[in-house]
This record gives structure tokens, C-alpha cells and sequence, in this order.
């Protein structure tokens, strides 16, 4: 694969401020976790209000018993979450909104990194009103590409 090297400040790339913000379910996935547990991989899609876009991720499981309730009442999938059946098809697509926060975490080599995390989903009825001071940016469709491999 051929490139341009870029920096930092040419891509364009800030952490989204903590608030709230609309979301789409770009991809999800059904995996396990490292602990043996069942739970859906999501992508999220967000814009950052200004043109800019952000790429979040977060993984929904039964142990994580709000934000899975909160993602399902939040993106008209009340139903499938009463029924207790999600699946990682039925998210793809779903639209919502997040409080976003930032956390620092510790990477493997030992440097400490912030980044954006998921800190629930907005219930249907909570969502905020237009006009609010709450950031609720437009999430713009991303182009899907076929990989063939």
C-alpha cells in the first residue's frame, strides 16, 4: 500500500469534547469476550459539529446491564431487548445518541493515552431537544467499500 505521510494537524484528528452526540451504527459484530462473555462489537459514527468526523467504539454486554438497555431503548430496539435476543445485524444502521467522555489508559509500551469512550446511550425520551446548547451534530453517511478479502 502506497501513501501520503501526514501529520497530526494535516488529519485533522481532535478528541471529541465530552458532551452528548448523535450517532450511527456504522458496523457491528458478535464476538466473545476475553472474560467468555457474549457481546456486540458496535462502530459508531459521530461528527464533531464542524465538518470533522470520529470513529468510536464500544462493546455492548448482559454484565453492562444499562448501557445495554439504554442502546436498545434509545435506537427503537425496546422490543429486542425485551424479548432478551440482540443481534449484531438488528444494530447496524440504528441511530441514537451517546454521552461521550475522554479516559486515559495505559497502552502496552507503557505510554498513557486519552481517548473517547461511550459512557451510556440516551434513552428515546431523554433525547435532547433542538436548540438545547447540546452538541447533536448531523452524522453524515460514510461510503461503504467491498473489501474482497
Amino acid at each position: 500500500m502506497n501513501f501520503t505521510p501526514k501529520t497530526e494537524e494535516e488529519i485533522g484528528f481532535q478528541l471529541l469534547p465530552a458532551d452528548v452526540y448523535s450517532f450511527v451504527v456504522s458496523s457491528a459484530e458478535e464476538r466473545v469476550s476475553k472474560a467468555g462473555n457474549e457481546m456486540i462489537a458496535l462502530v459508531l459514527r459521530m461528527s464533531d459539529g464542524k465538518g470533522g468526523s470520529a470513529t468510536l467504539r464500544d462493546y455492548l454486554l448482559e454484565k453492562v446491564e444499562h448501557k445495554l438497555r439504554h442502546f436498545c431503548v434509545g435506537t427503537n430496539l425496546e422490543s429486542v431487548y425485551l424479548a432478551g435476543k440482540l443481534s449484531a445485524i438488528a444494530c447496524v444502521g440504528q441511530e441514537g445518541y451517546a454521552r461521550i467522555e475522554t479516559e486515559e489508559n495505559e497502552g502496552n509500551d507503557g505510554r498513557v493515552f486519552t481517548k473517547n469512550i461511550v459512557k451510556d446511550y440516551i434513552k428515546k425520551d431523554e433525547w435532547p431537544k433542538a436548540g438545547a446548547g447540546v452538541s447533536v451534530p448531523a452524522v453524515e453517511e460514510e461510503e461503504i467499500e467491498d473489501i474482497p478479502f
